[in-house]
């Protein structure tokens, strides 16, 4: 199911706005706006500016998102991934799957970058955009009456 999920999604990466290189992620906040509605595990959160930070002293796997207004915020567990050497910058990743938008990964220069599983949501979408995917297939292959010359 992940090579449908590769096969069709496409992954945004953002560049995370910040004052200073990020090189301890426990004790910086990463600042990026997200032009678009997308989905954290199983919550739908719109589109604005976001503030990403560690949330667990005792568990650095442990992330907080929160509107820069306050207005919204959530934690949520990760799991460890090597984050590419090639940025100075911050920056978060998403999967397209259908028309939906799901975090994939913070990903923090110097250090091991963080990645979410996917969830019930990320899931059913790609259940979703797999069957569409087939029933588009299936119809441009209508099969063709045989000409007279057959």
């Amino acid at each position: 199911m992940r090579t449908i999920v590769c096969a069709a999604a496409l992954g945004l990466i953002l560049s995370a706005a910040s004052s200073r290189p990020l090189l301890a992620f426990g004790q910086e906040t990463i600042q990026v706006h997200v032009p678009f509605a997308f989905h954290v595990l199983d919550r739908t959160l719109p589109r604005g500016d976001y503030v990403i930070k560690s949330a667990g002293i005792v568990d650095p796997a442990l992330l907080e998102i929160r509107k820069a207004d306050g207005s919204q915020a959530m934690l949520f567990l990760t799991q460890g991934t090597d984050a590419p050497p090639q940025s100075e910058n911050a920056r978060v990743v998403f999967d397209k799957v259908g028309r939906e938008r799901f975090l994939h990964a913070v990903l923090v220069p110097g250090e091991t970058g963080h990645q979410l599983l996917a969830s019930a949501s990320e899931e059913r979408a790609t259940l979703a955009a797999a069957r569409a995917t087939a029933r588009a297939a299936g119809k441009g292959r209508r099969a063709t009456k045989p000409s007279a010359g057959d």
